[in-house]
């Protein structure tokens, strides 16, 4: 087993590449200023949240007919939640999916929509990266 010292090296380092990468930003660590308990509780309510967006979002663009101001309020709603916690480049690619929405344009939503999923994939992954290392910290006797 690893020592508090390697995991909270390996913690920093996950922290500082999704950093870097812009997955996350400064709004994230500020989660963890208000105490664990608060971020996690953010967290799980934003991935509930997102969830049912994006089944929403998925739903609306089936339709034969799309209500793009709907579609616009629902991704927004997704875009706001996102920046809560600090996801940044969710953020910027329901910004485009906006866009087309304003344009009314569904084949612009339809590819708008995948390049959200694929963030929120991508975001969803590293913040279980990161609550297992925050677990294995906890675990070994140390804090966040």
């Amino acid at each position: 087993m690893a020592s508090v010292q390697e995991l909270k090296r390996s913690f920093a380092d996950l922290k500082y590449s999704i950093a870097r990468e812009k997955i996350l930003n400064e709004v994230f660590d500020q989660l963890y200023e208000e105490g664990y308990d608060f971020a996690s509780e953010t967290i799980t309510l934003f991935h509930s949240e997102a969830e049912k967006s994006l089944t929403e979002l998925t739903a609306r663009l089936d339709q034969e007919i799309v209500n793009f101001h709907m579609l616009e309020v629902v991704i927004n709603r997704l875009k706001g939640s996102g920046l809560i916690i600090g996801a940044a480049r969710l953020a910027d690619a329901c910004l485009t999916m906006a866009t087309y929405c304003d344009a009314s344009n569904k084949q612009g939503c339809v590819v708008s929509l995948n390049h959200v999923k694929e963030e929120y994939q991508l975001l969803m992954s590293k913040i279980e990266s990161i609550r297992k290392l925050e677990n294995e910290i906890i675990a070994a006797g140390g804090s966040i």
